[in-house]
């Protein structure tokens, strides 16, 4: 299985009312912050960070129901400055990734997490949807 840092550089979490930016390179940050998106929403470094999450959540400065994970690939330019690693990663292989991944869990794979009742992976060019089954019997 894939790692994130194979892909990018810094990505980031939104959970509940917080945002998490992994900058290991410190070019936005000091490496790894945390932020409250709801109380922080109008500063416009959190607006711009908080854009990017624009196409998968609604109301970017409110608490969020659930966890949205940003992975920005990594392109050309930042291979070569990066010190994680000199991989640029195309849209291509991602989706090649993540359709292996649909197949392989779509019927039961994420049944030992037993609150994850929805997984959505979308990008420009892919969209795809992992819905558990049976959610009451993960509910119970």
């Amino acid at each position: 299985m894939y790692q994130v840092y194979n892909w990018t550089d810094s990505p980031s979490i939104v959970s509940r009312d917080r945002l998490l930016i992994l900058d290991p390179h410190e070019e936005w940050s000091e490496g790894g912050p945390v932020y409250n998106l709801v109380t922080e929403a109008e500063d416009p470094a959190i607006k711009g960070q908080m854009a990017a999450f624009g196409a998968v959540i609604e109301h970017l400065d409110q608490q969020l129901d659930g966890t949205a994970i940003r992975i920005p690939l990594r392109t050309k330019d930042q291979a070569e400055k990066s010190y994680i690693s000199k991989r640029v990663t195309t849209v291509s292989e991602v989706t090649e990734v993540l359709r292996s991944f649909a197949s392989e869990f779509g019927g039961s794979g994420l049944l030992f997490m037993r609150s994850v009742e929805r997984l959505e992976i979308t990008s420009t060019d892919v969209s795809i949807v992992i819905e558990m089954a049976d959610r009451e019997a993960l509910r119970a």
